[in-house]
């Protein structure tokens, strides 16, 4: 990873270590041609923001994401300004610095909540991105389960391949049994019917008992809000394109 230069260099990320670059999931085996029925699907409804945040993504010249010459302002104060960085496949960064510099504003323009003032900040086409929001889950109307779903975008997309695919062969649509057979692959290379089994290893794991699974995410203490939200990345597309 190149030094990252910024005007303030107490929120500069600095490099950790090297580990091996993300492995992508092999894909599966051609699967039956019948279509199966589905149920409703749990995974129907996500969460606003992984609906209309945009990662802002580009021509990275072969890294994960790149920094260049970008100036990040809150109100009137600039937290960054010149900042660059080039993350490679593989490395980890930390982000340190003082309360107020910065840290999480950038991080959010990474995720597409918010744009660079200047500059250009870019992610690589082939990278997902986990957030983890200081915010917790409040202000959450879903239970602590549709709360953990609710950053599966790549179920819910997949399903909906697989439902649109099976609407093609019902009406006898052409090339509808190849989309099915397309759709029903990637379905079952990121999990498929095992998905729902992750789901519940995750809450179990975080020390989730089956019975809090469907209160409301509103009526727990800020620490086990903070739970659910740990709960939402590790759901996401960013843990399947780390396995």
């Amino acid at each position: 990873m190149h030094a990252a230069s910024a005007s303030v260099p107490a929120c500069a990320p600095r490099h950790v270590r090297r580990r091996d670059a993300a492995r992508v999931p092999g894909s599966a085996s051609r699967a039956s041609r019948a279509a199966p029925a589905r149920a409703a699907s749990p995974y129907a409804s996500v969460d606003a923001a992984s609906e209309t945040n945009d990662v802002p993504r580009g021509d990275t010249a072969g890294a994960m994401m790149v920094l260049r010459d970008v100036r990040v302002t809150v109100g009137d104060r600039d937290l960054l300004v010149g900042a660059n960085l080039r993350v490679e496949p593989g490395e980890v960064v930390g982000l340190v610095g003082a309360n107020g510099c910065g840290k999480s504003t950038l991080l959010r323009a990474v995720c597409g909540s918010r744009d660079v003032d200047a500059g250009a900040l870019l992610v690589a086409q082939s990278a997902e991105v986990g957030y983890l929001e200081q915010t917790a889950v409040s202000g959450s109307t879903l239970t602590v389960a549709g709360e953990a779903r609710s950053r599966m975008t790549h179920v819910r997309d997949a399903e909906r391949a697989l439902r649109d695919a099976e609407a093609g062969i019902a009406a006898g649509a052409k090339g509808a049994e190849s989309a099915f057979l397309a759709a029903q692959e990637r379905w079952e290379a990121m999990g498929g019917n095992s998905v729902e089994r992750r789901v519940a290893d995750v809450l179990s794991g975080l020390g989730f008992a089956r019975e809090a699974w469907d209160r409301p995410c509103a009526a727990l203490s800020g620490g086990w809000q903070m739970r659910v939200a740990l709960v939402r990345p590790l759901l996401s597309p960013a843990w399947y394109a780390a396995k």
